[in-house]
């Protein structure tokens, strides 16, 4: 065996050229046809090379290198039948053939195993057929993406619309508490403009710490006390909802201004406060007119038994002043209480309110002084005089409570186009 391949390249043979008998013709016409057999399967595997490179992503690429050695041993055999027919290498030419053979058996064989597969690709028609599926379902699916787009825009319209015209403040805030978006009602009740509300947190508006809490307020109504920019803080009822702004969580806010409700809340209170003390005095100042009754009676009594210039008897008539004085104011906090019947008269302004400065200073207490400046003419009116009380009762009730102390209360009479005015 190695003396065959030590002899590979001995020609001890006949020339091939012998069997055409030298003939140029035949001899030209199998030269030229291996040499052009021979270039052809040489450029094959160069073609097949630069395809494999150019395409990585194939899965057949080994099989294209291994039909590109098939193919290069059969161009390698034509070349030697050119060789041979001067030179007789036959030795050569045969291990050139055998390698030939050992790669096209392979080949054959894995190509027999790839038909299958090769078959079961998609022809050009059905990959036109599946592009322009494609290309449909792409159109369809551009006109629905515009269809969400437009209905989206025209949601974000329509939220934008009632946001902005809401007569209720409205904002939406991060869960930290910075502001994202405002709406003009809040700007007007709050006075921040937008640009300050948006570069300010909600710790400015709800002072004392209590923005941070409101994890566990959502959905809940709260009330909460706002700072404005300038003027009076106000009450408000607030809602909160979760909600994504742009691709973030946020809360929208939804607040009601309370202030003037809450304060005729506190005003019912008071005139129910003021009804149990009016209840109160009334039933005590019955519980004391019953026993004036009894003093002015017996004082009476003992007027008519004693004799006129005794000392005794101007002790008496004191002691009925004083009971008709305790009588008047007795009269008065039943008339405040309502417990008398409503019996319209003629009154004095004038009078009224000078009678009424000794119950005032009590009711003022000690910090505040009453000073009663009546009018220099009659200012006559038809009137209950209980309710008449009451009226200037509650104007002093109502003046204390706005007043500080040691302050003094100044009632005066005015005439103001013909009527009486205090």
């Amino acid at each position: 065996m190695l003396q065959f391949f030590h002899r590979l390249f001995e020609a001890d043979f006949m020339p091939h050229g012998y069997c055409f008998g030298w003939k140029p013709d035949i001899l030209w016409l199998h030269v030229t046809s291996d040499a052009l057999i021979a270039l052809s399967y040489f450029l094959i595997p160069f073609t097949l090379i630069y395809l494999v490179r150019a395409r990585r992503d194939l899965d057949f690429g080994w099989m294209a290198a291994l039909f590109g050695l098939f193919i290069l041993s059969c161009g390698a055999t034509h070349l030697l039948g050119i060789v041979t027919l001067w030179h007789p290498v036959y030795r050569l030419e045969g291990v050139v053939k055998a390698v030939t053979a050992l790669a096209s058996l392979p080949t054959a064989i894995l190509l027999m195993w790839l038909t299958p597969q090769a078959i079961a690709l998609p022809s050009p028609r059905q990959l036109r057929a599946a592009n322009d599926e494609i290309l449909r379902l792409n159109r369809a699916l551009e006109r629905r993406v515009e269809q969400r787009t437009a209905a989206l825009a025209d949601a974000e319209q329509r939220y934008r619309q009632m946001f902005e015209s809401n007569p209720l403040p409205m904002w939406v805030r991060e869960p930290e508490g910075r502001f994202l978006a405002v709406n003009p009602a809040a700007v007007e009740l709050y006075g921040y403009s937008e640009q300050e509300f948006l570069a300010m947190t909600v710790d400015k508006l709800v002072p004392g710490g209590e923005a941070p809490r409101r994890l566990e307020d959502l959905g809940r109504l709260v009330v909460e006390r706002h700072v404005r920019k300038s003027g009076p803080p106000v009450f408000a009822e607030v809602r909160f909802r979760e909600l994504l702004f742009g691709s973030q969580p946020a809360w929208l806010v939804l607040s009601t201004d309370i202030t003037e409700r809450k304060a005729l809340e506190e005003q019912l209170r008071h005139s129910q406060k003021m009804e149990a003390v009016g209840r109160l005095a009334g039933g005590i100042a019955h519980d004391f007119n019953n026993l004036l009754t009894v003093i002015l009676g017996y004082t009476g009594m003992a007027q008519n038994i004693v004799a006129a210039d005794s000392p005794v008897r101007r002790m008496l008539i004191e002691i009925q002043r004083a009971a008709d004085q305790a009588a008047s104011l007795t009269a008065q906090l039943l008339a405040f209480s309502r417990k008398q019947a409503t019996e319209r008269r003629v009154l004095d302004l004038n009078d009224a309110v000078c009678d009424m400065r000794q119950i005032l200073e009590r009711l003022m207490g000690e910090d505040v002084a009453v000073a009663v400046i009546p009018h220099s003419e009659p200012c006559l009116l038809e009137a209950d005089a209980g309710q008449l009380s009451q009226i200037i009762m509650n104007l002093a009730v109502n003046a204390r409570d706005a007043m500080p102390k040691e302050a003094v209360l100044l009632s005066k009479l005015i005439r103001c186009c013909g009527n009486a005015r205090m």
